[in-house]
């Protein structure tokens, strides 16, 4: 009975404040936006792709979008902040309907765009003190929801000067992929790859490719980029004007053969200018009432189009490498050379905390074996990861260099440091004393034996006779048998109970995510280009070994099944 009672109280205390909430939203205090700010925009967009090589594959589809393109300075300030968090920046992307923040861009961190343009630009030669103002077009969140976000373009300008205007000084295409991954290509308009532009288009470019965008491509070749600048010089004296961006993208193999199209075109309907106040609350509920599910469907209309060009147009899956590193060139699916450094990779997939505790377990034993020994021990990593070096100054150092992301997990798994050497090339590793190697990672003289010991040793057996078992050619002398009980360096002292307990965890969850991306595939019969699957690794080692070419690709970059 109270709370039928309460009922009617509660009903206009909820109405009073959400009444004070909306009052507070438009006629509290906001920030003052700049005179000179870029207008901003919510811009309906339309995208459309089109495959064209290898013939028996082409396939074309379009779809809408809808994209933000904001000055990044009104963004940051707080000036494009809608009432009710229609649009809001920073913060968790479930506090708001659209939202943006910068950790989802650029490299990972908590500095605002600027300050990540200007480092990234300053990589190329541009000085921060010539940035201007910076117009950014990239896909928001959606009620929490993040997508794949496949491209962001930043237009930055010279810095105005005695009342001048700023002149287009660089454009930075943002690209990421599904793996979390993401990669820039800087654009200037004095670049030696600029070239003339396709009809419509302001400025034309080619440049190397070096990113793993689609899993049906390969990295190399080239991307022709035709683009438009959406704030030519003059155009504040034009009444009205209303800024637009147009990018033409084509994708050539590394013959120039046209294999694959992109265009991303704003409109047809016109852009909703985003400024404080209720009429762009209406306009942007009312487009998104207009086209519910853009934003939501990104990841939904890319999986359909890659069942259509997997099982429909038997085109083969290229593995994920690992980011452009210094071993991008020797192994199978190379990026093109980039001799301008005109691509530059941003945000890796995060590194596995599965690979995290294995990293604290290996530097444990290795501080040990190194002081042991006399050897100071260096590993250095291409993943962003910071560099490791256990051990004094001794008469030796081994030094490692690897773009492996698991690199300490691989180190487990592996029954011998012979086994490990084996497969070093196949996972972006190598090492500058072979025997020193051997030496540092052999199995200790008095092993732990135990229950773990046997247990994490039958998994390491148990997967590479697996892996054996997809080769014709036999291991080397060499390499140990891993038939019977072989040790392994982390049956040591130096370790604990429940350090070698991570251990036999950490080799337990690298063998079944193996397993089970082999049994993933061959459920849904899925086919990766034939000799390069993850579970095939073992088999080229052994073929390169007796100098067979392991990475011959296709010309086009692409592989019909």
């Amino acid at each position: 009975m109270p709370s039928f009672l309460s009922l009617p109280l509660l009903l206009p205390l909820g109405l009073s404040a959400f009444t004070a909430h909306l009052l507070v939203s438009i006629l509290g205090p906001r920030p003052k936006s700049q005179q000179d700010a870029l207008p901003s925009y919510l811009v309906p967009s339309i995208a459309t792709h089109g495959r064209l090589l290898p013939a028996s594959s082409r396939n074309a589809f379009s779809y809408p979008c809808l994209y933000l393109a904001v000055d990044i300075d009104s963004l940051a300030s707080g000036c494009l902040d809608l009432p009710f968090r229609v649009i809001h920046y920073g913060g968790s992307p479930f506090r708001k309907i659209l939202g943006l923040r910068a950790e989802s861009y650029l490299t990972k961190g908590g500095e605002t765009y600027r300050e990540k343009l200007e480092k990234l630009l300053d990589k190329h030669g541009i000085a921060k003190e010539r940035m201007g103002k910076v117009w950014m077009t990239t896909m928001p969140s959606l009620l929490g929801y993040e997508g794949d976000n496949p491209l962001t373009t930043w237009y930055i300008y010279e810095k105005v000067t005695e009342g001048k205007e700023g002149k287009l000084l660089a454009i930075v295409l943002e690209v990421h992929n599904a793996f979390g991954e993401s990669h820039s290509y800087t654009l200037t308009p004095d670049s030696p790859l600029r070239h003339e532009p396709a009809k419509g288009y302001d400025f034309g470019f080619t440049i190397p490719r070096s990113f793993h965008v689609s899993p049906f491509n390969s990295r190399d070749g080239y991307y022709r980029v035709d683009i438009i600048n959406p704030f030519p010089v003059g155009h504040i004296k034009i009444p009205g004007f209303v800024p637009n961006f147009k990018v033409f993208l084509r994708m050539l193999s590394s013959d120039n053969q046209i294999k694959f199209m992109a265009t991303l075109i704003s409109g047809p309907s016109p852009p909703l200018r985003l400024e404080r106040g209720m009429k762009s609350v209406t306009d942007v509920l009312w487009a998104l009432t207009k086209w519910p599910g853009t934003l939501f469907l990104v990841r939904a209309r890319t999986n359909w189009q890659a069942y259509i060009l997997h099982y429909r147009k038997n085109l083969a899956l290229y593995p994920r490498p690992e980011p452009i590193n210094s071993f991008s060139t020797n192994l199978f699916n190379p990026t093109e050379k980039d001799e301008q450094r005109v691509g530059m990779p941003l945000q890796r997939s995060p590194i596995t905390s599965i690979e995290e505790k294995a990293q604290d377990v290996v530097c444990k034993w290795a501080t040990g074996r190194a002081e042991e020994l006399g050897v100071r021990l260096k590993i250095e990593f291409e993943d962003g990861r910071d560099e490791v070096e256990l051990g004094h100054q001794g008469k030796e150092t081994l030094n490692i260099r690897t773009a492996d992301s698991d690199f300490f997990n691989d180190l487990l798994i592996t029954p011998s440091p012979q086994h490990f050497l084996a497969l070093a090339h196949e996972r972006y590793t190598a090492v500058s004393d072979p025997l020193l190697f051997e030496q540092f990672f052999s199995a200790p003289i008095a092993p732990q034996a135990d229950w773990i010991s046997r247990s994490t040793n039958a998994i390491r057996r148990r997967y590479f006779a697996h892996l054996y078992s997809y080769s014709r050619l036999p291991p080397p002398p060499s390499i140990p048998p891993i038939a019977g009980q072989l040790f392994h360096f982390s049956d040591s002292s130096f370790l604990s109970f429940w350090d070698r307990f991570m251990v036999l965890r950490a080799v337990f969850w690298t063998w079944y995510g193996h397993n089970e991306l082999e049994w993933i595939f061959g459920f849904l019969r899925g086919a990766f280009v034939p000799g390069q699957e993850d579970w095939t690794v073992w088999d080229r080692a052994m073929r390169r070994s007796w100098g067979e070419d392991v990475d011959a690709a296709e010309l086009l970059g692409t592989i019909s099944l």
